[in-house]
Protein backbone atom coordinates (compact mmCIF):
# COMPACT_ATOMS: atom_id res chain seq x y z
CA UNK A 1 0.00 0.00 0.00
CA UNK A 2 1.58 3.12 -1.21
CA UNK A 3 1.59 6.57 0.32
CA UNK A 4 -0.41 9.48 -0.73
CA UNK A 5 2.52 10.78 -1.62
CA UNK A 6 3.56 8.17 -3.83
CA UNK A 7 -0.10 7.16 -5.27
CA UNK A 8 0.08 10.87 -6.49
CA UNK A 9 3.27 10.51 -8.35
CA UNK A 10 2.02 6.92 -9.69
CA UNK A 11 -1.06 9.34 -10.72
CA UNK A 12 1.00 11.86 -12.60
CA UNK A 13 3.58 9.73 -14.57
CA UNK A 14 0.33 7.39 -15.42
CA UNK A 15 -0.96 10.67 -16.77
CA UNK A 16 1.92 11.81 -18.51
CA UNK A 17 1.93 8.17 -20.19
CA UNK A 18 -1.14 8.88 -21.51
CA UNK A 19 -1.05 12.08 -22.74
CA UNK A 20 2.31 10.90 -24.42
CA UNK A 21 -0.36 7.66 -25.78
CA UNK A 22 -2.78 10.32 -26.82
CA UNK A 23 -0.14 12.32 -29.25
CA UNK A 24 1.46 9.20 -30.17
CA UNK A 25 0.87 9.05 -34.01
CA UNK A 26 2.68 12.52 -33.63
CA UNK A 27 5.57 12.11 -31.78
CA UNK A 28 6.55 8.64 -33.29
CA UNK A 29 6.71 10.53 -37.09
CA UNK A 30 8.94 13.00 -35.84
CA UNK A 31 6.76 15.83 -34.59
CA UNK A 32 8.19 18.41 -37.65
CA UNK A 33 5.82 21.68 -38.18
CA UNK A 34 4.38 21.03 -41.70
CA UNK A 35 5.56 23.52 -44.00
CA UNK A 36 2.61 26.32 -44.28
CA UNK A 37 2.35 29.58 -46.14
CA UNK A 38 1.25 31.34 -43.30
CA UNK A 39 5.03 30.92 -41.19
CA UNK A 40 6.82 31.56 -44.40
CA UNK A 41 10.41 31.47 -42.17
CA UNK A 42 10.38 27.45 -42.19
CA UNK A 43 11.85 25.92 -45.15
CA UNK A 44 11.29 22.36 -46.48
CA UNK A 45 13.28 20.08 -44.98
CA UNK A 46 14.73 22.37 -41.57
CA UNK A 47 11.07 23.31 -40.22
CA UNK A 48 10.97 22.80 -36.23
CA UNK A 49 9.41 20.14 -33.53
CA UNK A 50 6.56 21.17 -32.15
CA UNK A 51 4.40 19.47 -29.51
CA UNK A 52 1.18 19.38 -31.53
CA UNK A 53 0.07 19.01 -35.33
CA UNK A 54 -0.44 22.24 -36.41
CA UNK A 55 -1.94 22.53 -39.67
CA UNK A 56 -4.05 23.87 -41.90
CA UNK A 57 -4.24 20.51 -43.38
CA UNK A 58 -4.39 18.80 -39.64
CA UNK A 59 -7.48 20.26 -38.09
CA UNK A 60 -9.56 17.31 -37.43
CA UNK A 61 -6.03 15.06 -36.53
CA UNK A 62 -5.34 18.00 -33.92
CA UNK A 63 -8.82 17.69 -32.61
CA UNK A 64 -8.69 14.25 -32.29
CA UNK A 65 -5.40 13.69 -30.65
CA UNK A 66 -5.82 16.46 -28.31
CA UNK A 67 -8.95 15.17 -27.21
CA UNK A 68 -7.59 11.57 -26.44
CA UNK A 69 -4.89 13.10 -24.96
CA UNK A 70 -6.84 14.76 -22.67
CA UNK A 71 -9.17 11.62 -22.09
CA UNK A 72 -6.20 9.33 -21.84
CA UNK A 73 -4.38 11.93 -19.29
CA UNK A 74 -6.63 11.22 -17.15
CA UNK A 75 -8.48 7.65 -17.61
CA UNK A 76 -5.25 5.79 -17.93
CA UNK A 77 -4.33 6.45 -13.52
CA UNK A 78 -8.02 5.64 -12.43
CA UNK A 79 -8.00 2.40 -14.83
CA UNK A 80 -4.44 1.38 -13.71
CA UNK A 81 -4.87 2.49 -9.79
CA UNK A 82 -7.22 0.80 -7.87
CA UNK A 83 -7.92 0.80 -4.29
CA UNK A 84 -5.96 2.85 -1.92
CA UNK A 85 -4.02 3.91 -4.56
CA UNK A 86 -6.30 5.15 -6.73
CA UNK A 87 -5.94 8.98 -7.60
CA UNK A 88 -7.90 11.80 -6.30
CA UNK A 89 -9.89 13.84 -9.09
CA UNK A 90 -8.62 17.03 -9.20
CA UNK A 91 -4.77 15.95 -9.24
CA UNK A 92 -5.49 14.14 -12.30
CA UNK A 93 -7.29 16.67 -13.53
CA UNK A 94 -4.39 19.48 -13.42
CA UNK A 95 -1.69 17.42 -14.59
CA UNK A 96 -4.01 16.48 -17.64
CA UNK A 97 -4.31 20.36 -18.04
CA UNK A 98 -0.89 20.95 -17.33
CA UNK A 99 0.23 19.16 -20.07
CA UNK A 100 -2.09 20.51 -22.65
CA UNK A 101 -0.94 23.90 -22.15
CA UNK A 102 2.65 23.77 -22.56
CA UNK A 103 2.31 21.65 -25.26
CA UNK A 104 -0.14 24.62 -26.64
CA UNK A 105 2.40 27.23 -25.63
CA UNK A 106 5.40 25.55 -27.18
CA UNK A 107 3.18 24.84 -30.53
CA UNK A 108 2.27 28.65 -30.81
CA UNK A 109 5.30 30.16 -29.83
CA UNK A 110 7.48 27.90 -32.46
CA UNK A 111 4.69 28.84 -35.07
CA UNK A 112 4.86 32.49 -34.15
CA UNK A 113 8.80 32.95 -34.72
CA UNK A 114 7.80 32.05 -38.01
CA UNK A 115 4.62 33.68 -38.70
CA UNK A 116 4.26 35.66 -41.95
CA UNK A 117 2.92 39.29 -41.01
CA UNK A 118 -0.96 39.47 -42.20
CA UNK A 119 -4.16 38.81 -40.83
CA UNK A 120 -5.10 35.39 -42.50
CA UNK A 121 -1.79 33.79 -40.54
CA UNK A 122 -3.13 35.27 -37.42
CA UNK A 123 -6.30 33.64 -37.87
CA UNK A 124 -4.70 30.43 -39.09
CA UNK A 125 -3.13 30.46 -35.78
CA UNK A 126 -6.10 31.45 -33.59
CA UNK A 127 -8.10 28.43 -35.01
CA UNK A 128 -5.99 25.91 -34.57
CA UNK A 129 -5.09 27.15 -31.20
CA UNK A 130 -8.66 27.32 -30.30
CA UNK A 131 -9.42 24.12 -31.74
CA UNK A 132 -6.82 22.23 -30.01
CA UNK A 133 -7.60 23.90 -26.85
CA UNK A 134 -11.28 23.08 -27.27
CA UNK A 135 -9.99 19.42 -28.08
CA UNK A 136 -7.93 19.17 -24.84
CA UNK A 137 -10.86 20.43 -22.78
CA UNK A 138 -13.38 18.59 -24.07
CA UNK A 139 -11.21 15.33 -24.00
CA UNK A 140 -10.85 15.55 -20.25
CA UNK A 141 -14.11 16.34 -19.94
CA UNK A 142 -14.74 13.31 -21.69
CA UNK A 143 -11.72 10.91 -19.54
CA UNK A 144 -13.23 12.17 -16.17
CA UNK A 145 -17.29 11.27 -17.64
CA UNK A 146 -15.58 7.94 -19.05
CA UNK A 147 -14.60 6.64 -15.82
CA UNK A 148 -16.70 8.67 -12.49
CA UNK A 149 -19.71 9.15 -14.65
CA UNK A 150 -23.14 6.71 -14.80
CA UNK A 151 -23.68 3.97 -16.83
CA UNK A 152 -25.19 6.40 -19.60
CA UNK A 153 -22.91 9.01 -19.38
CA UNK A 154 -20.02 6.53 -19.64
CA UNK A 155 -21.53 5.22 -22.52
CA UNK A 156 -21.78 8.09 -24.69
CA UNK A 157 -18.47 9.65 -23.80
CA UNK A 158 -17.29 6.17 -24.55
CA UNK A 159 -18.49 6.92 -27.93
CA UNK A 160 -17.45 9.49 -28.67
CA UNK A 161 -13.83 8.92 -27.86
CA UNK A 162 -14.13 5.76 -30.25
CA UNK A 163 -15.02 7.57 -33.06
CA UNK A 164 -12.20 9.60 -32.78
CA UNK A 165 -9.88 6.77 -32.97
CA UNK A 166 -9.92 6.39 -36.74
CA UNK A 167 -8.11 9.65 -36.89
CA UNK A 168 -5.49 8.52 -34.79
CA UNK A 169 -4.69 5.34 -36.09
CA UNK A 170 -4.92 6.94 -39.96
CA UNK A 171 -2.20 9.40 -38.62
CA UNK A 172 0.03 6.40 -36.75
CA UNK A 173 -0.42 4.43 -40.33
CA UNK A 174 -0.03 6.67 -43.12
CA UNK A 175 0.77 10.14 -41.67
CA UNK A 176 3.00 11.80 -44.37
CA UNK A 177 2.64 8.76 -47.13
CA UNK A 178 2.62 10.89 -50.44
CA UNK A 179 2.26 7.28 -52.17
CA UNK A 180 0.61 5.29 -49.17
CA UNK A 181 1.41 1.22 -50.09
CA UNK A 182 -1.13 -1.37 -50.85
CA UNK A 183 -0.79 -2.36 -46.94
CA UNK A 184 -1.47 1.07 -45.52
CA UNK A 185 -4.65 1.95 -47.61
CA UNK A 186 -5.86 -1.79 -46.85
CA UNK A 187 -5.30 -0.62 -43.53
CA UNK A 188 -6.71 2.77 -43.05
CA UNK A 189 -9.47 1.84 -44.74
CA UNK A 190 -10.47 -0.53 -41.73
CA UNK A 191 -10.15 1.96 -39.05
CA UNK A 192 -13.94 2.51 -38.78
CA UNK A 193 -14.27 -1.02 -38.07
CA UNK A 194 -11.83 -0.86 -34.95
CA UNK A 195 -13.89 2.75 -33.77
CA UNK A 196 -17.36 0.52 -33.88
CA UNK A 197 -15.64 -2.53 -32.03
CA UNK A 198 -14.98 0.19 -28.98
CA UNK A 199 -18.19 1.75 -29.70
CA UNK A 200 -19.40 -1.34 -29.42
CA UNK A 201 -18.04 -2.45 -26.10
CA UNK A 202 -19.28 0.81 -24.74
CA UNK A 203 -22.94 0.01 -25.96
CA UNK A 204 -22.25 -3.71 -24.24
CA UNK A 205 -21.09 -2.63 -21.01
CA UNK A 206 -24.39 -0.37 -21.03
CA UNK A 207 -26.96 -3.02 -22.03
CA UNK A 208 -30.91 -2.68 -22.10
CA UNK A 209 -32.27 -1.70 -18.71
CA UNK A 210 -35.71 0.40 -19.56
CA UNK A 211 -35.80 3.04 -22.19
CA UNK A 212 -33.17 5.75 -21.03
CA UNK A 213 -30.68 3.29 -21.96
CA UNK A 214 -32.34 2.22 -25.64
CA UNK A 215 -32.39 5.77 -26.30
CA UNK A 216 -28.77 6.32 -25.23
CA UNK A 217 -28.07 3.28 -27.73
CA UNK A 218 -29.37 5.33 -30.49
CA UNK A 219 -27.91 8.57 -29.49
CA UNK A 220 -24.51 6.67 -29.24
CA UNK A 221 -25.29 5.57 -33.06
CA UNK A 222 -26.40 9.54 -34.09
CA UNK A 223 -22.90 10.32 -32.58
CA UNK A 224 -21.27 7.81 -34.80
CA UNK A 225 -22.48 9.41 -38.00
CA UNK A 226 -21.89 12.71 -36.90
CA UNK A 227 -18.95 12.78 -35.69
CA UNK A 228 -17.07 11.37 -38.52
CA UNK A 229 -19.06 13.79 -40.85
CA UNK A 230 -17.44 16.41 -38.93
CA UNK A 231 -14.72 15.62 -38.98
CA UNK A 232 -14.06 15.22 -42.52
CA UNK A 233 -16.01 18.72 -43.12
CA UNK A 234 -13.20 19.92 -40.76
CA UNK A 235 -10.30 18.59 -43.08
CA UNK A 236 -12.15 20.28 -45.93
CA UNK A 237 -12.65 23.41 -44.12
CA UNK A 238 -8.76 23.79 -43.14
CA UNK A 239 -7.06 22.14 -46.62
CA UNK A 240 -9.09 24.32 -49.08
CA UNK A 241 -9.09 27.83 -46.97
CA UNK A 242 -6.81 30.38 -48.68
CA UNK A 243 -6.40 33.81 -47.59
CA UNK A 244 -8.79 35.32 -50.52
CA UNK A 245 -11.59 33.07 -48.37
CA UNK A 246 -10.77 33.96 -45.27
CA UNK A 247 -13.09 37.87 -45.56
CA UNK A 248 -16.83 38.91 -47.12
CA UNK A 249 -17.76 36.38 -50.21
CA UNK A 250 -15.19 34.37 -49.81
CA UNK A 251 -15.65 33.09 -46.33
CA UNK A 252 -19.58 33.02 -47.44
CA UNK A 253 -18.31 29.94 -50.03
CA UNK A 254 -16.56 28.90 -48.06
CA UNK A 255 -18.92 27.92 -44.93
CA UNK A 256 -21.57 26.97 -47.47
CA UNK A 257 -18.82 24.34 -49.38
CA UNK A 258 -17.98 23.07 -45.57
CA UNK A 259 -21.96 22.30 -45.02
CA UNK A 260 -22.17 20.41 -48.44
CA UNK A 261 -19.02 18.47 -47.49
CA UNK A 262 -20.67 17.45 -44.52
CA UNK A 263 -24.02 16.62 -46.10
CA UNK A 264 -21.98 14.43 -48.09
CA UNK A 265 -20.25 12.71 -45.38
CA UNK A 266 -23.44 11.80 -43.74
CA UNK A 267 -25.02 10.54 -46.83
CA UNK A 268 -21.60 8.40 -47.00
CA UNK A 269 -21.93 7.34 -43.28
CA UNK A 270 -25.73 6.47 -43.99
CA UNK A 271 -25.33 4.15 -47.31
CA UNK A 272 -22.30 2.42 -45.91
CA UNK A 273 -23.27 0.94 -42.50
CA UNK A 274 -21.10 -1.64 -41.92
CA UNK A 275 -18.94 0.15 -39.12
CA UNK A 276 -22.45 1.14 -37.48
CA UNK A 277 -23.84 -2.61 -37.88
CA UNK A 278 -20.79 -4.25 -36.64
CA UNK A 279 -20.95 -1.50 -33.26
CA UNK A 280 -24.86 -2.78 -32.99
CA UNK A 281 -23.78 -6.59 -33.00
CA UNK A 282 -20.86 -6.17 -30.38
CA UNK A 283 -23.10 -4.01 -27.98
CA UNK A 284 -25.90 -6.78 -28.56
CA UNK A 285 -23.32 -9.88 -28.16
CA UNK A 286 -21.80 -7.64 -24.41
CA UNK A 287 -25.05 -6.93 -23.27
CA UNK A 288 -26.22 -10.95 -23.81
CA UNK A 289 -22.87 -11.95 -21.78
CA UNK A 290 -23.59 -9.55 -18.90
CA UNK A 291 -27.11 -10.71 -18.65
CA UNK A 292 -26.30 -14.12 -18.79
CA UNK A 293 -23.21 -13.84 -16.24
CA UNK A 294 -26.23 -11.39 -14.02
CA UNK A 295 -28.16 -14.84 -13.94
CA UNK A 296 -25.41 -17.19 -13.24
CA UNK A 297 -25.35 -17.24 -9.13
CA UNK A 298 -21.51 -18.13 -9.51
CA UNK A 299 -21.06 -15.05 -11.47
CA UNK A 300 -23.38 -12.80 -8.93
CA UNK A 301 -20.83 -12.09 -6.27
CA UNK A 302 -17.84 -11.21 -8.83
CA UNK A 303 -20.43 -9.05 -11.18
CA UNK A 304 -21.84 -6.99 -7.37
CA UNK A 305 -17.99 -6.10 -7.05
CA UNK A 306 -17.82 -4.07 -10.12
CA UNK A 307 -17.92 -0.67 -10.23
Amino acid sequence: MGTPGTSSVKAALLGLVGFVLGLLPWLVHGGRLPVSGAWPAYEVGATPWVALPFSEYRVGDLLALTALAGALAVALPHWLLRGPSRPRLWPVVGVALGLQLLALLQASSVVGRGLASSQAADLLVLVLTLVAGIGGLAGTGLGLLLVRGGPVVQALSGTTLAWLVPSWLSMLLAYGATSPSPLQTTTVGLVSYVAAVLHGLALGRLGFGGVGRVVTWLVSLAIAVLLPALMTAAFYAGSYAHPSQLRGDGMAELVDATLDVTVMALQANLTRPGPLLLAVVVGLAGTAVRARRAEDPREAPRSSQQV
